[in-house]
């Protein structure tokens, strides 16, 4: 019981930290081109 609970706070952390890797790595391409405008 309490191992399938923390496995299931386990898979809704990586479901997180994925989301939050996508939107950074979004921002940086955004930042990265911003740069390349203004250079």
């Amino acid at each position: 019981m309490i191992i399938s609970f923390f496995y299931s706070i386990v898979k809704t952390l990586n479901k997180n930290i994925r989301a939050l890797n996508v939107l950074f790595s979004a921002f940086e391409v955004k930042l990265e081109l911003k740069l390349l405008i203004y250079l």
